[in-house]
């Protein structure tokens, strides 16, 4: 009888002790769990925070390199419409010696070399750019056209040379530039061109020496 009432009045004195070791482990717990979970929030943050981390210093490298191919391509562009604008009016400028009847033999077979030669440029580049042909990028000399157009005889004769005089070496040196730094077909127009204006400038120094 003794015995179980002792057993009886015991069992809750240790089920007290029982429930606050309990409480005092959970608390325990949670102070730790809270403390993780602070440290785990402070080094996230941290982490994320720190400005070798963030994405937003990728960005502009990987963005950088579109400027620079878009400028590439554009200064392209712009040598092509320029080598068009020029070739068009040296074109034009040989059909109109050409059509001249006091000007020498040798100006005339000069001009008769080149006419083709500048048509046939002329054509491919206009299909390369898929516009037309804008003359005010032309940067042939521009008084030497006006005494072609309006003289005749030797005036008119050696207007056409300087006009020709005047481009020619300017022309060949925007190819090679563009053979250079151009992709085919662009590249195998450069080389075609430079080939031919090379040869038209032998003619015309040929005929400068008389």
């Amino acid at each position: 009888m003794f015995s179980s009432t002792a057993k009886d009045t015991s069992s809750p004195r240790k089920r007290l002790r029982a429930g606050a070791v309990g409480l005092v482990s959970l608390a325990a717990l949670g102070l730790g769990a809270c403390s993780s979970a602070e440290s785990v929030g402070k080094g996230t943050p941290s982490a994320s925070d720190s400005p070798e981390a963030m994405p937003s210093q990728e960005t502009p490298k990987s963005e950088s390199t579109q400027p620079a191919a878009t400028t590439s391509s554009a200064q392209l562009r712009d040598s092509l419409a320029q080598l068009a604008a020029d070739t068009s009016v040296l074109k034009e400028a040989s059909q109109e010696l050409i059509a001249k009847g006091s000007v020498s033999d040798g100006t005339r077979e000069l001009a008769q070399l080149a006419s083709p030669v500048f048509r046939e440029e002329e054509d491919r580049l206009v299909k390369i750019l898929g516009v037309g042909v804008d003359p005010s990028l032309a940067e042939v000399d521009q008084e030497a056209l006006a005494r072609l157009t309006d003289e005749e005889g030797p005036h008119a004769d050696m207007a056409y040379l300087t006009v020709m005089e005047d481009a020619l070496d300017r022309v060949i040196s925007k190819w090679e530039s563009v053979r250079s730094n151009g992709e085919q077909p662009v590249e195998d127009l450069a080389g075609q061109a430079v080939e031919q204006l090379t040869s038209i400038r032998e003619a015309l120094r040929k005929r400068m020496a008389f």
